[in-house]
């Protein structure tokens, strides 16, 4: 029973890589993954999805990124992590799009709702920091200063 479990661990663990240096397409165990400095696709089961640049094993430079929820990213990345300017997408429709620091929004961006609304201006660390909220119409409805809301 227990060799049972282990082989669907194995199994869910298996991905499909294909790397132009290579120029291979091959399913291969997460634990053989072998490109380093490299543009490639690499493909899991569970719906992950990468296809760009490659360093040391991680996502670095740019690429695009689907993960199993659905959500999706294309820009820079760096050691692994949504890093520089990119557009991050959730399943729900709303997206940011403006620049990332070690996976947090973080520096100029716009955050977009799905009903037209918009946070325009200054993240940081995830929070929003310098930005107005607009309606659909351009209208502010709300304001924050320094992480503090200053308007609404």
């Amino acid at each position: 029973k227990n060799l049972y479990k282990n082989e669907e661990k194995m199994k869910s663990n298996m991905f499909e890589v294909q790397s132009d240096a290579k120029s291979v397409k091959q399913t291969m165990f997460s634990t053989d993954f072998n490109i380093i400095d490299d543009h490639g696709k690499l493909t899991k089961k569970n719906g992950y999805k990468y296809l760009g640049d490659w360093k040391f094993h991680k996502e670095d430079g740019y690429g695009e990124k689907t993960w199993p929820d659905g959500d999706t990213y294309e820009g820079e990345f760096k050691n692994g992590e949504t890093n520089g300017e990119g557009t991050y997408t959730w399943i729900d429709g709303n997206f940011y799009t403006g620049f990332f620091r070690k996976g947090d929004k973080h520096g100029q961006g716009t955050y977009t709702f799905i009903d037209g609304r918009k946070w325009v201006g200054e993240f940081r660390n995830e929070k929003i920091w310098n930005a107005k909220l607009y309606d659909k119409d351009g209208n502010v409805i709300e304001e924050f200063v320094k992480g503090v809301k200053t308007q609404e």
